[in-house]
């Protein structure tokens, strides 16, 4: 990354959508305004708007988390308005340093690179974090069907554990196999199934119910089998309201690979959280 002087960060130029021509070279529009922000363009600009909300959607599937915590989604706003902030900034400056080159852009000389530095530690310990809880989901849940198939199974922690290296190993193969301009075709394709997916849950917990629980039985019980004490199991459920927001964060990280970010980004953050309520 090829990065300029510091004074440079503070003058953002208008945005003219027509190529400059400069000693025989064309500069698309989208490159020439990284030149500002300290850097120029090194990836192709090979995404589209409904591939850049497909990945949002797909990273988290969080129509899963909302259906247990889809009282607190409707009570608490607050997420939404946050994100007109993070919005406004990567119309400003889109870029796919995301929040931390954001954070060294805005925060004042003296305080930039420390700013930038634990935002950029923060955003590495919730990309590991969110990539852990989704493997080991799947592997959970892949012995949770063997378990709901055959009833004298009895798994093993060693081999929940193999199946989550499995799926690790499964999950990376995409990255280096797919090529960059059929990346969009994947996330759409997996925001296609999740969602029918969603709908055959919906269907099957409907068409499968047995009258109604007791509000006691839910609430008064202690039934947590998570293998955490009951504080810390409860306050990890009472967090999964709000596991659906890594997917907008992750998004400003593709802002070189999408034509027009500073208009699509913008529009991806907003709809993303109509799509996935």
């Amino acid at each position: 990354m090829h990065k300029m002087p510091s004074q440079d960060l503070d003058r953002v130029e208008p945005i003219n959508r027509a190529p400059s021509v400069s000693k025989g070279s064309i500069v698309d529009a989208d490159d020439r305004r990284l030149r500002p922000q300290g850097h120029k363009a090194e990836l192709e600009r090979s995404s589209f708007w409904l591939g850049a909300l497909s990945l949002a959607y797909s990273i988290s599937n969080s129509w899963l988390t909302y259906a247990s915590s889809f009282g607190l989604v409707l009570i608490y706003g607050g997420g939404w308005i946050v994100f007109l902030g993070l919005a406004e900034l990567c119309s400003a400056f889109p870029s796919s340093g995301g929040q931390y080159h954001l954070t060294y852009i805005i925060a004042s000389p003296k305080t930039r690179n420390f700013g930038a530095y634990v935002t950029g530690s923060i955003n590495i310990l919730a990309w590991w974090i969110t990539t852990c809880s989704g493997l080991i989901y799947t592997a959970i849940s892949a012995f949770g069907c063997a378990a709901a198939w055959f009833p004298d199974f009895a798994q093993q922690r060693y081999q929940v554990y193999l199946c989550y290296l499995g799926v690790t190993v499964l999950s990376l193969i995409p990255i280096y196999t797919i090529k960059q301009r059929y990346l969009d075709f994947m996330t759409e394709s997996t925001t296609g199934f999740s969602l029918i997916e969603m709908v055959l849950t919906i269907a099957v917990c409907l068409g499968m119910a047995d009258g109604d629980y007791a509000p006691g039985t839910i609430i008064l019980e202690n039934r947590g089998i998570s293998g955490w004490n009951t504080g810390t199991g409860w306050l990890l459920s009472i967090a999964a309201a709000l596991y659906c927001f890594a997917a907008n964060g992750a998004v400003t990280h593709i802002a070189e690979e999408l034509p027009n970010p500073g208009r699509k980004l913008p529009q991806v953050l907003l709809v993303d959280r109509d799509f996935e309520n």
